[in-house]
């Protein structure tokens, strides 16, 4: 089989484009606010419940922490640069420890077909999202478990394979 190492280009680059809704290039907080603001208007949550505020307590702290160790010029943004080495890290530290990177670990029992619908419109996918979680629902369960978003989420981060169904995770479509 071959590999073309343009598929992790092009994979990294639906992804930031998609995030980047000012498109300037660079991710800013509110880039990284907006997915937070269309999945709570999905969710029926008024910015004063409580999921809400602990959700942006979260997002906050997570995008704190990805300035601190992935803005190397910092400038306060995340240049496509910037975000491509924070996966190539985020791979290279998951393969070590046989773990999830940390930013992707699941609450609860999985992510349901809703869940996923609603993650797909947050970030402005106009993927299917039925089809595709049916790709990604590897043990047809009706929920991404743990141990198959860790696959999933290495197959998105480093795979060349252009049948994994890895691909489709982040943007829901390859």
């Amino acid at each position: 089989m071959t590999t073309d190492t343009s598929i992790q280009e092009r994979k990294f680059l639906s992804l930031f484009n998609h995030l980047d809704v000012d498109k300037d290039g660079a991710l800013n907080w509110n880039d990284f606010l907006r997915p937070a603001e269309v999945a709570r208007q999905a969710l029926g949550w008024a910015k004063t419940d409580p999921k809400y505020t602990t959700t942006m307590q979260f997002m906050r702290a997570a995008w704190d922490a990805c300035l601190k160790s992935n803005d190397l010029d910092k400038n306060g943004t995340i240049s496509y640069r910037e975000y491509v080495a924070f996966f190539f890290k985020s791979a290279i530290e998951s393969m070590m420890s046989g773990k999830p990177p940390s930013w992707a670990m699941l609450p609860g029992d999985g992510i349901t077909p809703n869940d996923y619908a609603i993650y797909l419109r947050a970030i402005g996918s106009d993927a299917d999202p039925r089809a595709v979680f049916a790709k990604l629902d590897v043990n047809k369960n009706g929920k991404i478990e743990m141990d198959e978003l860790y696959t999933l989420m290495w197959q998105w981060m480093g795979s060349n394979d252009p049948t994994s169904p890895g691909n489709y995770l982040m943007t829901g479509k390859f």
